[in-house]
């Protein structure tokens, strides 16, 4: 990379930088956290490259010198290569015969600076299947404590996969990673890989909007300046150039013109014509008083704002909205190929029925060890019962009735849900012993967790509102009664009983300081929808009270940017797909009780994710309504090509390895299909 700037590139859709753990979407092998950098335009890069044989060039026995195997099952699987080379002589290949093997290849421990940005970058080409590069940061005794992933998940044509994340704080190293997924099956090339030192010039915040008027259009972004001040000069947006002319005012070419003002800290400066911002200050830019003509179908569209010193364009994706609705006909199109695919993966599921009704799930972080696990279920059941609602086929609501009576059958005495595989520090969750009273080293099989409590809760809710089966009700508030009532449930953060959170797990202290699994987001937003529908359903004003508690104290944690970290632990770790979890549950809850200033953070919220996703996958119109009216038809006719085309013969899409993520294919597959209104 050379000390050149360089736009920062993220592939969409296969190319989000993904985080997560042993209850999440786990794409990255034995992840044990990490962090994506807050969205970014481009970057400086203040060092050389710190890789050793970075070109991969210097080869022994058949490897690249200075790198190394991931782990005993690559080995005669990855091999120097002269194919795919990018530069130089050698590439690298890596050969995956099967869904159960992740080949690898590891970059040498490059020493690193806590609280630095560190950018990571290689050149992949897949043959067949996808491909990954994670960097990996490690602590002192070289135990990994966080990772950040981005995948190419295209076939046939070369990608720059490129991530930047922060040193933690305890770390003393770092690492690029070469990865195959282990549900992936696939040939993969790899080369002229970096890591770098970077310096963040601008950073993109939440509230970014680009609006359809009835006479005029507005388009809104929030920036903030990094270490350096930063002035701009002029804002690009599809193909029109607008230069700033004094503090009111902007032009553009044949005679456009437009209006502006800011707010924060830009100041005009009327000498170099230029809007600036301090160094680590923000503020906002709006323009108005012309038309503006985004790309039809995209519900996130890229502008841009141009430094006055030096040719840098830092792109801003903002929500799209008043400018059209889904087109639900040109979805239409893929619901033949999208029904067919729902039929197959609820045929495959099928094949894992248990006599007793359950469903095995295999979970990659077990793997080998396939369990009824119920979050996995309420998925099976949830797809099947939007089946039978896309089709009215008597067998979709069959295996939907079994799968929900199997979830009646299988709760807890307590109202819970239990997690079927031991879980420990050794597989990621917390290390400090005195949260496991009964042998100091796991949750044994079977322990209820909040998230799957709360999922299973909303697929028998679901269930009962199609069905009208009332022990599916009374199964439902059972388990809201668990998340809210139980020693292990909701906590109160404060004296006067205004803000609450709901454990992860259990209230059990998770650190020597006695921190506790509260405050880790997701689980609130999780069950703020749970609660809302409960709500509407029974009416119970009870729910009430524990619903804007919660909701206060998501919206209280809601950083300035409009971000939101994992949890009160990880202050950096920002994971889109954790967040977008805490933004749904808020802006739900907010639409319920009719509390706009919450409605407003959560779709800021969803602004600032796009911009670290660049952009986010938006499927649902609920959402995109909440947003200002978007028209996500692309995003919807993307997620049903990319599922159509990587279903497997068998009806999954991780052959086994991760049933959660086929059952969940076939749930948004049908639901899509409800959504666009299409009937067999």
């Amino acid at each position: 990379m050379n000390g050149k700037m360089r736009r920062r590139h993220v592939l969409r859709l296969g190319g989000l930088v993904t985080v997560a753990g042993a209850l999440g979407v786990q794409t990255a092998p034995a992840l044990a956290g990490g962090h994506p950098h807050p969205a970014s335009g481009p970057v400086e890069l203040t060092s050389d490259n710190l890789l050793a044989n970075p070109g991969l060039e210097d080869v022994v026995d058949g490897l690249p010198a200075a790198w190394s195997l991931w782990n005993a099952d690559s080995q005669g699987l990855v091999q120097s290569s002269t194919e795919q080379v990018h530069g130089g002589a050698f590439s690298v290949r890596l050969e995956d015969p099967s869904n159960t093997v992740g080949p690898g290849l590891r970059s040498a421990f490059v020493p690193v600076t806590p609280g630095l940005s560190y950018q990571a970058s290689a050149f992949s080409y897949n043959v067949s299947g996808s491909s990954q590069l994670l960097l990996e940061f490690w602590n002192a005794d070289r135990r990994r404590i966080s990772a950040s992933t981005a995948t190419n998940s295209t076939t046939g044509t070369r990608q720059e996969l490129t991530l930047e994340a922060e040193a933690p704080a305890e770390a003393t190293h770092a690492t690029v990673l070469f990865y195959c997924p282990a549900a992936n099956v696939g040939t993969a090339f790899f080369d002229d890989a970096a890591l770098s030192v970077v310096r963040w010039k601008v950073s993109i915040w939440g509230g970014d909007y680009l609006t359809r008027g009835k006479a005029t259009d507005t388009l809104t972004v929030r920036v903030a300046a990094q270490n350096d001040p930063v002035a701009f000069d002029r804002v690009e947006a599809f193909g029109t150039v607008l230069t700033f002319v004094d503090e009111r005012r902007m032009a553009g070419p044949g005679g456009v013109t437009a209006r502006w003002s800011s707010s924060g800290a830009f100041r005009w400066d009327a000498k170099a014509k230029a809007v600036t911002l301090p160094a680590n200050e923000d503020g906002g830019l709006t323009i108005t008083g012309l038309r503006f003509h985004p790309p039809a179908r995209e519900a996130f569209v890229s502008v841009s704002v141009h430094e006055a010193h030096g040719d840098q364009d830092h792109d801003v994706w903002v929500a799209a909205g008043g400018f059209a609705t889904p087109d639900h006909a040109a979805e239409r199109q893929l619901a033949p190929q999208a029904l067919a695919a729902a039929r197959k993966a609820s045929d495959y599921l099928e094949t894992r029925r248990t006599p007793d009704g359950g469903v095995l799930i295999g979970h990659s972080t077990w793997p080998g060890d396939p369990q009824p696990d119920p979050q996995g279920n309420a998925a099976v059941a949830t797809g099947n019962l939007r089946l039978w609602q896309v089709t009215g086929e008597a067998q979709y609501r069959d295996r939907a009735v079994r799968t929900l009576d199997w979830l009646v059958d299988v709760q807890l005495s307590n109202g819970g849900f239990g997690f079927p595989w031991a879980w420990g520090g050794d597989r990621g969750h917390f290390t400090y012993a005195g949260h496991y009273p009964e042998n100091g080293q796991n949750h044994p099989a079977g322990t209820p967790y909040a998230i799957i409590t709360s999922n299973a809760a909303k697929a028998l809710l679901e269930g009962y509102e199609a069905l009208g089966r009332p022990e599916y009700l009374a199964a439902a508030e059972r388990a809201t009664d668990y998340l809210l009532h139980d020693r292990h449930g909701f906590q109160w953060l404060d004296d006067d009983h205004t803000r609450g959170s709901i454990p992860y797990c259990t209230i059990d202290p998770v650190d020597a300081d006695g921190g506790r699994s509260t405050n880790i987001w997701n689980i609130d937003g999780s069950s703020l929808e749970l609660i809302a529908a409960l709500f509407r359903t029974t009416r119970d004003r009870e729910l009430l009270r524990y619903g804007d508690a919660l909701a206060r104290n998501l919206y209280a944690h809601i950083e300035p940017d409009a971000s939101i970290a994992y949890a009160w632990y990880t202050p950096t770790y920002k994971p889109t797909g954790y967040a977008q979890i805490c933004y749904t549950g808020l802006l739900t809850w907010g639409q319920l009780r009719g509390r706009d200033p919450w409605v407003k953070r959560a779709c800021d919220g969803y602004t600032w994710m796009t911009n670290v996703d660049r952009p986010s996958l938006l499927l649902w119109e609920d959402q995109a309504k909440a947003l200002g009216g978007l028209d996500n038809t692309n995003a919807v006719l993307g997620y049903l090509e990319t599922k159509i085309s990587t279903q497997l013969e068998d009806g999954s899409w991780t052959g086994g390895a991760n049933t959660r993520s086929d059952a969940s294919g076939l749930t948004t597959l049908a639901a899509l299909l409800k959504q666009m209104e299409f009937h067999a």
